[in-house]
């Protein structure tokens, strides 16, 4: 199996490079998304700065939280009461990460920018 995910991670690698993509960030969760961007499919735009704050802009702009926490990424927002988690996973073809919801709901997106 650890065979299988490597060879998976690198053609998703080789992919990003061919496709002029910036790839996602060796390493942890954490590195993959603190201090970067994505945009959604829906068009929405997330922001990851590294001190803790998240900004989702639709419209208007949402301030909130998001840490790493048992290996998913987790986001509070001033309209909840709980932290909301979703597991984070490389995407296929023309995305570069998929937010995988407690429900089994995926939302692709892409970074926006290199780091």
């Amino acid at each position: 199996m650890p065979r299988t995910m490597s060879a998976i991670l690198t053609l998703l690698t080789l992919t990003a490079c061919v496709s002029g993509r910036p790839e996602p960030a060796r390493g942890g969760l954490r590195e993959m998304l603190a201090g970067r961007s994505v945009v959604f499919e829906n068009g929405a735009a997330q922001s990851f700065a590294a001190d803790g704050t998240t900004v989702y802009e639709l419209g208007a702009a949402q301030i909130g939280r998001w840490k790493v926490e048992d290996g998913r990424y987790c986001a509070l927002w001033p309209s909840a009461r709980q932290w909301q988690c979703h597991r984070v996973e490389p995407a296929g073809p023309g995305f570069d990460l998929v937010f995988i919801a407690k429900d089994g709901h995926r939302t692709a997106a892409r970074y926006s920018h290199a780091p």
